[in-house]
């Protein structure tokens, strides 16, 4: 009986869905220079990622030299990605909204949903 509740407060404890349906998650992923290169002379450095929450919360992060970044927060279902450069010079936003927490990886590599990883030129 203790091992059945302590199992049920661990799960309650780890899992943070609300029942607004936001989810605290912890994206973490990089930019490309290139849709289908993702070696390291092709990461972008400096872009700007962010989430736009279905509350209109943004999160953010700035690429570091490795082009990666991470996004961390309770976000709202479904949500949106924009990637920008630092000086605002270009952008790319999603045209669809995302309806799970699995993150960019989960889409964005050549053969995925997307076909492609995330970058920008």
């Amino acid at each position: 009986m203790h091992r059945i509740f302590l199992f049920f407060v661990f799960f309650l404890a780890c899992s943070r869905q609300s029942s607004d349906n936001c989810q605290s998650v912890s994206f973490e992923y990089f930019v490309s220079t290139d849709p289908i290169d993702s070696s390291y002379s092709k990461r972008a450095k400096n872009v700007v990622v962010k989430v736009i929450d279905a509350k209109d919360n943004i999160f953010s992060d700035t690429t570091d030299t490795l082009g990666r970044f991470n996004i961390v927060g309770n976000i709202c279902f479904p949500y949106q990605a924009r990637i920008e450069k630092i000086d605002g010079s270009s952008y790319l936003q999603m045209n669809v909204s995302v309806s799970n927490a699995n993150g960019c990886r989960a889409c964005h590599y050549p053969g995925g949903q997307a076909g492609r990883y995330l970058y920008i030129q």
